[in-house]
């Protein structure tokens, strides 16, 4: 007991320069590709390209997201977190770097569609969760919830760092600065010391044998199991339903009264509020259980989607704020419980490959979402539709929790 005490604080160092460097990773994977928000004004502008044409590419980059993400944990797998991250940061500065050439929308396309989704998916969560699993035998969910904080807080950074970069120059130099910062911690990455990084923190002997003799999960393996397709449809629908509104949401407030800077001020609460949200209800999923935890968020976020069609009837304070403080604290929070419950279920090394296939369940809900979204109200030429359909798809997401026992009770 002495020398496992007199090793503790040794640790500490190690727990938090991982979560970290997890979250600095999880910054740019989010952060860059929120970013094109903040280039579609001056992309339309200099070229006269179509809304459709530009917002393409974005629904492009979230689907390619959710197709890499299996590749992402396949190459963990196989190769470790050390080729993982240096291949994730060349692609990803790679592609933004080559996008400030562009000329076209299909040299968007590809550049920010498609190397951009591979840089985003092969340095993002899918990774991250697999190398957090191995440091923190305890406590998990709340580790995974700081490493997904990570995600809001690049919205907060790189988004209004690229507007800067282009007020001060122009899109191509903003392309350019974002290129180049990926490309310039590629050799930083390269020489940690991913040996002991990928070794982790065992508590025991006892725990260093059961990883051990765990079943070799393999992403074909669970991929024949309830308990996938069930998280695997809880990524897709809360994703879905998430991204069905947010890209609409601006646009939204404006039409039902408030300016567009209010419009936007009320967007970025969101993202704020999403920061906090993850690692306060990934704590509460540690402490009082994963099931009670995450329905109790998923009826919150439900309650925020009909608090912002209520909105459009009865705009005002209070129903802004209530809507917002649900629908923000709650955006993403779901995330870290869902890879802690594949971490429990799905054990052993191939832990990467199998949450790499839910992360894709995670990047296909987003980008059908958004163009589901813009679908409807196209058709409709409104946004009261878009709320139910988002409620019914974050009600699904919620149900498999609760209809399938392993994900009810968190083991086989």
């Amino acid at each position: 007991m002495r020398g496992r005490e007199q090793r503790l604080p040794n640790v500490w160092p190690w727990l938090v320069g991982v979560v970290s460097f997890c979250v600095l990773m999880n910054m740019l994977s989010r952060g860059y590709g929120e970013t094109f928000a903040v280039f579609l004004l001056p992309l339309a502008d200099e070229f006269g390209w179509s809304r459709a044409k530009l917002t393409g590419a974005y629904s492009t980059y979230l689907i390619g997201y959710g197709l890499c993400a299996p590749l992402a944990g396949q190459v963990f797998a196989r190769y470790g977190a050390r080729v993982t991250y240096v291949f994730g940061l060349l692609a990803l500065g790679g592609g933004y770097y080559l996008a400030s050439y562009a000329e076209s929308t299909l040299s968007l396309y590809l550049t920010i569609g498609v190397l951009g989704a591979l840089g985003a998916a092969t340095i993002g969560m899918v990774p991250s969760s697999a190398l957090i699993r191995r440091w923190f035998p305890r406590n998990l969910t709340t580790a995974l919830g700081f490493a997904y904080a990570g995600l809001g807080g690049g919205v907060l950074v790189f988004a209004p760092g690229a507007q800067l970069l282009i007020q001060g120059a122009d899109w191509r130099y903003a392309y350019t600065i974002l290129g180049l910062l990926p490309l310039a911690l590629f050799p930083l990455v390269l020489f940690l010391p991913w040996r002991r990084l990928a070794r982790g923190r065992m508590e025991d002997g006892a725990d260093a044998a059961r990883e051990a003799v765990d079943p070799e999960w393999t992403l074909t393996r669970a991929m024949r199991t309830t308990p996938f397709w069930g998280l695997f449809i809880s990524f897709l629908g809360t994703s879905g339903g998430y991204f069905m509104l947010t890209p609409q949401l601006v646009a939204y407030f404006v039409e039902v009264g408030y300016t567009p800077l209010q419009a936007a001020s009320a967007f970025g609460v969101i993202g704020m509020l999403s920061v906090g949200g993850m690692v306060a209800v990934a704590y509460a999923a540690d402490r009082y259980g994963g099931t009670v935890v995450v329905t109790a968020s998923y009826i919150a976020s439900i309650a925020g989607v009909m608090m912002l069609w209520l909105l459009g009837i009865e705009p005002g304070v209070v129903v802004l704020s209530a809507a917002l403080l649900l629908f923000g604290i709650t955006a993403g929070c779901r995330a870290p419980i869902i890879a802690e419950t594949a971490a429990r279920l799905f054990p052993g090394r191939g832990y990467a490959a199998v949450t790499g296939g839910l992360n894709a369940g995670m990047g296909l809900g987003a980008g059908c979402g958004s163009l589901v979204g813009a679908l409807v109200h196209d058709a409709t030429q409104g946004y009261a539709w878009l709320f139910p359909i988002s409620a019914l798809s974050l009600a699904v997401a919620a149900a498999m929790f609760w209809l399938i026992r392993p994900l009810r009770v968190g083991r086989w």
